[in-house]
C-alpha cells in the first residue's frame, strides 16, 4: 500500500510518500503518531529556529524506515499555466502546445476566441 505523510497550509503542500506491504491505513496513522511523539524532544532540541509542524513532519519522514516503510519517489509530469489557452506567443500556452500538438493548440485557441467574442462583444 502507498501512504502519504504531508504538511499543508494555504498554497503550501509538502508530501512524503511511503510504501509498506503489510501496514493498513490505521497502522500508518498510528505509526506516524508514535514517531512524532517518540522523536518530538529530539526534533525540538535540534531545531535552531522556530518549531513548526512542517519541519517536524520532515524530521519524522526520515524516521519512517525504522518501521519498515520505504520512501517512494514517483515519476511526475505537471503542467504550469495555460489556464485559458489563447495565445501562441504566450510562453505557458506555447509549452502546453508542445504537449498536445499544434493542431489541438490551434483548436483550443479558436474555441477560446469564440468564447471571448461571446462574452465581451455580444453582450
Amino acid at each position: 500500500m502507498i501512504f502519504e505523510l504531508a504538511w499543508t497550509w494555504n498554497e503550501d503542500y509538502i508530501p512524503y510518500l511511503f510504501s509498506h506491504e503489510t501496514k493498513t491505513k490505521e497502522d500508518f496513522r498510528n505509526d506516524v503518531k508514535y514517531l512524532m511523539r517518540k522523536y518530538g524532544k529530539e526534533y525540538i532540541e535540534q531545531e535552531f529556529s522556530w518549531v513548526g509542524a512542517s519541519w517536524w513532519i520532515e524530521f519524522i519522514a526520515k524516521k519512517m524506515p525504522e518501521l519498515g516503510y520505504t520512501h517512494v519517489y514517483p515519476e511526475a509530469m505537471s503542467v504550469f499555466g495555460a489556464f485559458i489557452i489563447e495565445n501562441i506567443n504566450n510562453k505557458d500556452d506555447k509549452e502546453f502546445g508542445e504537449i498536445i500538438g499544434e493542431e489541438l493548440l490551434q483548436e483550443a485557441i479558436k474555441h477560446n476566441n469564440k468564447i471571448k467574442k461571446k462574452l465581451y462583444y455580444e453582450s
